[in-house]
């Protein structure tokens, strides 16, 4: 019974970079997920921020977006895996060093193969070794590591990183948009705080008493109010004296 040859340098190469490939589509697909998730939760929190959506259509928006984000995952992995194949590994080879036709289809096709296996396919097993041999030798030199795509990836990663750190700023260095960041995620966080002061106090008859009221946060806007009006941040105490 003849046992499975051990592949040529080549083929064990080529091997390498077909997984290196695998690897970096993988990686992509997780990065293009992180972006469209971020991508939304921005849009979500600046139609809160923009019009103080109610609850229903704050979970509508964030389930919807997760489960999206789920299967756009699911189907952007299986496509890696698909794109990242022998054949389509040769046909980057092949287009990217012209020189060696079709040779790299053929070594990989039948590298490691029985000399059954081979002669069922009507090829003469000789033939081969001498194949892989030669593309042995004429790929030693050449940099077919860089078919895999890393420079987009770095791209994708970049991309992600500077979504990151301006969502991360505006969270961090706005109190409006750390609202919306919280209404986001359902916290139902208020943009406008009313208090009042002393609060709970004991008041003697015939005594007067201070009342502070202070206004935190955004200016309430009146229901149908033009949204192109200024809402900015305020904080207005005011005080007034009451009689008993």
């Amino acid at each position: 019974m003849n046992q499975l040859k051990a592949p040529q340098a080549f083929v064990r190469r080529f091997d390498a970079v077909r997984s290196r490939m695998l690897q970096v589509q993988v990686a992509r697909a997780f990065l293009r997920s992180v972006l469209v998730v971020l991508a939304g939760l921005a849009v979500l929190a600046s139609m809160d921020y923009l019009w103080e959506v109610p609850r229903l259509v704050r979970e509508i928006g964030l389930f919807g977006l997760l489960g999206g984000a789920f299967l756009a995952t699911a189907w952007w992995l299986i496509a890696a895996i698909r794109y990242s194949n022998r054949p389509r590994t040769a046909f980057e080879i092949e287009d990217h060093f012209p020189e060696l036709g079709q040779s790299v289809r053929t070594a990989v096709q039948f590298g490691g193969r029985t000399d059954d296996a081979v002669a069922a396919d009507g090829v003469r097993s000789a033939l081969v070794d001498a194949l892989e041999e030669r593309i042995d030798v004429e790929t030693r030199q050449l940099p077919i590591e860089a078919v895999v795509p890393t420079g987009r990836l770095k791209i994708a990663m970049a991309v992600v990183a500077a979504a990151c750190l301006v969502l991360g700023v505006l969270y961090v260095g706005d109190s409006e948009w750390n609202t919306a960041g919280h209404r986001t995620f359902l916290d139902e966080m208020p943009y406008t705080q009313l208090s009042v002061t002393p609060g709970d106090s004991q008041v003697e008859q015939g005594q007067d008493i201070a009342i502070g009221i202070e206004l935190a946060g955004r200016a309430l806007r009146c229901a149908g109010a033009s949204q192109t009006t200024p809402r900015p941040t305020i904080t207005t105490p005011a005080a007034a004296s009451l009689s008993i």
